[in-house]
């Protein structure tokens, strides 16, 4: 980050001899600033899709729900590229494939985890997971940060194990069965954003449009197939499921995938903006916030209560967030 930065500054370009420390600390601290103001709404539209798609994917098949956020994804994505226009690369595309891949798997693993166990639980599991990797390949690079910032994502880090952490019988509880699917998600979403971090910044939003068609393919190949098997087995599916005792219409279930798909396009290119603005260890940390929303609306809508230890964590994510906003 600081070396983007010292470019921006003049370092490295001809004719440009002396750049004061100060004027090099206020353009680190400003792309910083400018990360942190991008990331966190990214985070909060974040966690409303997957809330939104989670609850989908309950009265859905998992790979439906997922295409359908998929498809509404890729227009918002196509219809911002139209607006800023990048830069076409094969370092952008390759990059952007990889980022699809992983973040494919991801989502498919990581709706299932929402639809087998209690969000407020799974989603913030899976947060810790994607945060560490991002962190561990900025440490591998070489990252410099001040050491409140590092202070702050090792308290993001610990925010999300608190919220996942409690097992008293007053607290919801997670499957075996989810937590598996939490590995594996957590782990692919970080790669996703690490190969978004790797793409060349002058594609601007180029490798998230292939990130998104990537995964619209994979998906397309995941619904051919299972649709044979349906067909082949002659296994009627239920109309509808319930929640909470009320009947779930998968038009309803249609709807709330949309509706993920449409806010999971708008943080797939904030979070692009704010990879291209700063430290991919901040960044990463930032946007693994995203559970809190999703607690919150997984509180008010399904009743999922929370124990002192995960009502800690939730506070504890958020003042590492505003802690890393004005670093």
């Amino acid at each position: 980050m600081r070396a983007r930065a010292a470019i921006a500054c003049g370092y490295g370009r001809p004719g440009v001899t002396h750049v004061s420390a100060r004027e090099a600390y206020v353009a680190v601290r400003l792309g910083v600033t400018a990360s942190a103001a991008l990331a966190v709404p990214s985070a909060l539209l974040y966690g409303v899709s997957d809330f939104s798609t989670g609850l989908s994917a309950r009265s859905m098949r998992v790979v439906s729900a997922t295409t359908v956020s998929y498809t509404l994804a890729a227009v918002v994505m196509l219809i911002s590229l139209a607006v800023t226009g990048g830069q076409w690369s094969p370092a952008a595309i390759l990059w952007g494939a990889a980022a699809g891949a992983f973040a494919i798997i991801g989502l498919l693993a990581f709706y299932a985890a929402m639809a087998a166990g209690p969000m407020s639980i799974a989603s913030p599991l899976i947060a810790v997971l994607e945060a560490v990797v991002p962190v561990a390949v900025a440490l591998v690079l070489g990252d410099h940060l001040v050491w409140w910032a590092w202070l702050a994502i090792v308290a993001a880090i610990v925010a999300g194990v608190l919220l996942a952490a409690d097992r008293s019988a007053a607290s919801v509880q997670i499957s075996q069965k989810a937590v598996l699917l939490a590995i594996v998600s957590g782990s692919a979403l970080g790669l996703s954003v690490v190969a978004l971090n790797a793409a060349p910044k002058v594609g601007r939003l180029i490798p998230g449009v292939c990130e998104t068609l990537i995964g619209l393919v994979v998906l397309a190949a995941f619904t051919v197939t299972s649709r044979a098997r349906t067909k082949a087995r002659a296994t009627p599916r239920p109309p509808e499921s319930r929640i909470k005792g009320e009947p779930v219409r998968r038009q309803q279930g249609v709807l709330l995938a949309a509706t993920g798909g449409l806010l999971l396009g708008g943080a797939n290119a904030l979070l692009i903006a704010a990879l291209h603005t700063g430290s991919l260890a901040i960044v990463g940390v930032l946007v693994s916030l995203y559970p809190v929303p999703t607690i919150v609306l997984a509180r008010l809508a399904l009743n999922e209560r929370l124990a002192t230890l995960q009502i800690t964590g939730a506070t504890l994510a958020l003042l590492a967030a505003a802690a890393l906003a004005l670093t």
